[in-house]
């Protein structure tokens, strides 16, 4: 089974089934579905609105009812037990993928448009609506709790972080900078490299240094902006 669990927005679907660039990075992810590289997870709120979207969209019946067949071949199809949320999105619309993510125990949320499988704001916000579900219930007579969670403590931390992992939080994660970033380090110094070794590079590239995504890395940066499980 796939380490890599995730819950894909319809934007995604639909930027995916609109591409004609192999290179898309929505392609990328559909295409690393199929490979069986993650397991994609859905519910029937979402597989309705997958179909009501790309029929809206302008797809034939017969294209839609073949994608929908496919993510019920090889998707996983995930029962809501439970519907209640601490915090909910700001959009309504994301609810049933929330839902779906926690009752299906996803490593990765996408509910933002033409962004990667783990998305930097939608993580955060699953990982505050995790630890706000998540809190330890009762204790028995030896003290431990009857039902495992967090501590409020745990739950407090995470909530004044706004979700976002510490740099030793990060260090115990999967980290593809430290592998396919080519380089890392101050802004200075991923310039000079880039300056340094400008013939590698685009006409259009500018500069070098790019941002860390999903952490909170203030001063340091990489040459690669990887836009697909930079951390995992």
């Amino acid at each position: 089974m796939p380490a890599c669990r995730a819950v894909l927005d319809t934007n995604v679907v639909l930027a995916a089934q609109r591409a004609t660039n192999p290179a898309s990075p929505n392609r990328e992810i559909l295409d690393r579905w199929k490979l069986g590289e993650f397991a994609l997870l859905y519910s029937a709120d979402i597989i309705n609105e997958y179909g009501e979207k790309l029929l809206e969209h302008g797809f034939s019946e017969n294209d839609v009812r073949s994608y929908l067949a496919l993510v019920r071949l090889l998707g996983e199809r995930v029962d809501i037990a439970f519907f209640r949320l601490r915090r909910y999105p700001g959009d309504a619309d994301d609810i049933a993928f929330v839902l779906c993510a926690l009752n299906g125990n996803a490593t990765h949320l996408d509910a933002v448009c033409g962004q990667a499988v783990a998305a930097p704001e939608t993580v955060r916000e699953y990982r505050m609506l995790l630890y706000g579900t998540g809190e330890h219930k009762g204790l028995d007579e030896a003290g431990r709790p009857l039902r495992r969670g967090f501590s409020a403590q745990q739950i407090q931390a995470v909530l004044e972080r706004k979700g976002r992992l510490t740099r030793w939080q990060m260090l115990r994660c999967r980290v593809r900078y430290f592998s396919d970033g080519a380089a890392l380090g101050t802004r200075a110094f991923i310039n000079e490299i880039f300056a340094a070794r400008r013939e590698h590079f685009g006409a259009k590239r500018t500069s070098g240094a790019r941002p860390l995504r999903g952490v909170d890395a203030t001063g340091l940066f990489t040459m690669r902006d990887l836009r697909v499980d930079a951390i995992g």
